[in-house]
């Protein structure tokens, strides 16, 4: 086995969340307990409490859940402890049906473990948190070596009209940039203050409120975007957030700023109802939904829960059409099986 630590002098950051157990292994103890009390949404709320004093959440296992005491008029999400890809992420209320619910969980749980790592995604202990009103945005930073973060990434992310395909797309343009790059690099600020985060990158789920306050739900650790996102802006606007993890410098964002279109990113979902082993995507069909693609990053369907990723700029107007995808519909029958 390799050798190879990862000091504070080092910069860290990783592509996938498969890597982290190898690399947490490696990584300094300040920085180490920082991600630690990341990665623990009940030490990430604590940490925050003075800021964020609404913020609450509770664990439970999946077989508790159907016991789960929920006040009338509240709403919740509950999700696992560890996960991705938004999987077995759900909204409750008090008519929650949670002993159906457990199921469904346990069976997304599942089939997601076919293609994920048990460091990626486990469903045994789930976290519940109040359902915080407000659009829901992402927000990669970067730490210089002196701990002090730069924004490389700031995307919307509506929500689509099927849940089942909870994150189809994000987008980045002007109007994102003016909501809520201010105020998160305010957010990394103050929490590069109470952790070592110095010399990693970081990704950031938010919600921005009526009140105007952005709110953080997550952070998850040493990375960007993750199934590309973070490549994105460097795709349709030519900004490389590695290049400015490794040179500490921010991002010209006027190709964002001056861009009359959005820059998109889309998770181009394996169908919800669709047999994989007999039928395949119909890339055509999705392209037509589209107006300028940049890049398509095919995936084996067979193999992962979506058939590839998109960049694309597109016109405001026509984002309504990637938000109501049924990808049931834009799979066919597969000649070759």
């Amino acid at each position: 086995a390799s050798d190879v630590a990862f000091g504070p002098e080092a910069r860290v950051a990783i592509t996938t969340e498969a890597a982290m157990p190898e690399v947490m292994r490696r990584l300094d103890p300040g920085r180490r307990a920082a991600i630690k009390t990341l990665k623990d949404k009940v030490a990430f709320r604590t940490a925050l409490r003075d800021h964020y004093p609404d913020l609450d959440v509770r664990d439970v296992t999946l077989e508790q859940l159907p016991s789960l005491a929920i006040a009338d008029g509240s709403r919740y999400v509950v999700k696992p402890a560890r996960g991705v890809f938004g999987t077995a992420v759900h909204e409750i209320d008090g008519r929650t049906d949670l002993a159906a619910l457990r199921d469904r969980i346990s069976a997304e749980v599942a089939r997601g473990a076919e293609v994920l790592s048990a460091s990626a995604l486990s469903g045994d202990t789930l976290i519940v948190e109040p359902y915080i009103e407000g659009e829901e945005y992402a927000v990669d930073a970067v730490y210089t070596m002196e701990g002090d973060p730069i924004i490389v990434g700031a995307y919307r992310h509506p929500m689509p009209d099927n849940p089942a395909y909870l994150h189809v797309v994000y987008h980045a343009g002007a109007g994102v940039l003016a909501d809520v790059h201010d105020e998160a690099l305010s957010f990394y600020r103050h929490l590069g203050e109470i952790l070592d985060l110095h010399g990693m990158a970081m990704h950031g789920e938010f919600r921005l409120g009526p009140s105007g306050q952005l709110v953080p739900i997550e952070v998850n650790s040493m990375r960007v975007g993750g199934m590309g996102l973070g490549n994105m802006l460097y795709h349709t606007a030519g900004i490389d957030a590695f290049h400015h993890f490794r040179t500490e410098t921010a991002p010209d964002w006027s190709p964002v700023r001056e861009d009359d279109h959005l820059h998109v990113f889309l998770v181009a979902y394996n169908g919800a109802n669709v047999d994989t082993a007999t039928h395949g995507p119909d890339w055509d069909a999705l392209r037509g939904h589209f107006d300028d693609i940049v890049l398509e990053v095919p995936f084996d369907h067979r193999r992962q829960l979506a058939f590839g990723v998109l960049y694309a700029r597109q016109r405001p107007e026509r984002l309504h059409e990637l938000l109501a995808l049924d990808f049931d519909n834009l799979f066919v029958a597969d000649p070759s099986r």
